[in-house]
């Protein structure tokens, strides 16, 4: 590295902070030129208009650089078309033929030191002289080029390899559809269909309610207390509690109706997550819940909790509850609707059958999948170094 030299950003590139153009001008029909406001344009290095301006106030052009700079602090896209840019972004445009990749690429291994640069109280932010006063580790441009080419083809190997992983993880969730298609449709284990029952799910459970808003209740979240799952706990089939809230005591005492018993069933009714399901365990016994989970205790005597989660997560019954709930400002299940679902239910001997036959074929799924994350995850470290060693010098001779 005797050749390369640490610069100011500003010593070798442009720094243009990005400003909002005036509402009226916005459109989503083409006219203009695209405008970006920040990191929800981006994709994996291109961004995507979806709205333009017909008085733009900043332009970025192709081959600048765009660096989110207002919540988050950090990410990064290259401009490959002449674009409008709003405040939540600023244009890094290179100078004296240094490649923008490499420029991009260096920041994208230093995002992390990035981030935590950001400022704010309400939301993170970085100003232009932070960025104008990054220091980069210049290498000649013969050489810029060259590490640019090499991380590019390590990249593509890398990203061939998780493009793979992903397509398995999709044929995963087909094959976990199929299952539940053919579980609740009683073609999952040998059943005599004739003694099946049409009912509703209202009809074959105890408790069909909701919880409340804590805030709304004067309380706030503890270290300590009861267990409160949110709609970021019930996932698809199972229970998230990395991140559980707890509540007082005293809570419960106010909403006794959806304190939470071992077998419960929640599903999520409120926001993007509508239809997540999951079982209540002994873990969360005694718990409760906001008001954008729906807490459905069933009939033991005529439904298994596992059979009526399952139904829930099913495609047809998923359709359906997609197609009735109502978008307002946020997308909205109501319990009434639950308690009217139909409910194909073999008998309670069936059920159980039909729940081990479930968990059986689904458990090896369960374990590739976790194979799948743990090596997504790993294929973004690798990446990472990959950048780490580029700009120590280490990767190209």
């Amino acid at each position: 590295m005797t050749s390369w030299e640490l610069k100011k950003l500003s010593d070798v590139c442009e720094v243009i902070m990005g400003q909002s153009p005036p509402g009226n001008t916005y459109n989503k029909n083409g006219t203009g030129l695209p405008f970006f406001q920040g990191k929800t344009d981006f994709g994996s290095f291109y961004p995507t208009p979806s709205t333009w301006c017909t008085k733009p106030k900043k332009i970025a052009e192709p081959n600048d650089i765009l660096i989110s700079v207002r919540a988050p602090v950090g990410p990064t896209n290259m401009c490959n078309l002449r674009c409008c840019i709003g405040r939540g972004l600023t244009a890094i445009r290179t100078k004296d033929k240094i490649n923008p990749k490499f420029v991009l690429y260096y920041l994208r291994s230093v995002e992390a030191d990035i981030t935590s640069m950001g400022t704010g109280s309400t939301f993170q932010a970085i100003s232009k002289s932070q960025i104008a006063n990054l220091e980069i580790p210049l290498a000649p441009v013969p050489v810029q080029n060259l590490i640019v080419s090499e991380i590019e083809k390590q990249f593509s190997r890398l990203d061939e390899a998780v493009a793979a992983l992903k397509r398995v993880r999709a044929s995963l969730k087909r094959y976990k559809a199929s299952v539940l298609k053919a579980a609740v449709e009683g073609k999952l284990v040998t059943s005599e269909q004739k003694k099946w029952k049409t009912t509703t799910v209202g009809e074959v459970s105890e408790v069909v309610t909701k919880g409340s808003s804590p805030n709304w209740q004067g309380f706030e979240y503890s270290s300590e207390g009861v267990v409160f799952v949110r709609s970021q706990n019930v996932s698809w089939g199972h229970l998230d509690l990395s991140d559980v809230a707890h509540l007082p005591l005293a809570f419960n005492k106010k909403e006794k109706k959806s304190v939470l018993r071992t077998g419960d069933v929640l599903l999520n009714i409120v926001g993007a997550s509508i239809g997540r399901a999951a079982v209540a365990t002994k873990s969360i016994e005694g718990g409760n819940i906001n008001q954008a989970v729906a807490v459905i205790r069933p009939l033991r005597d005529r439904l298994l909790p596992q059979f009526l989660m399952c139904y829930f997560l099913s495609e047809k019954v998923q359709k359906l509850i997609h197609a009735q709930k109502v978008d307002v400002a946020r997308a909205n299940y109501s319990l009434d609707q639950i308690r009217k679902l139909p409910l194909h239910l073999p008998p309670l001997d069936d059920q159980h059958r039909i729940v081990e036959e479930i968990e059986s074929r689904l458990s090896v799924t369960e374990e590739i999948e976790e194979a799948i994350d743990i090596n997504l995850k790993r294929a973004e470290r690798l990446r990472q170094a990959i950048l780490k060693k580029a700009f120590s010098g280490r990767l190209v001779s």
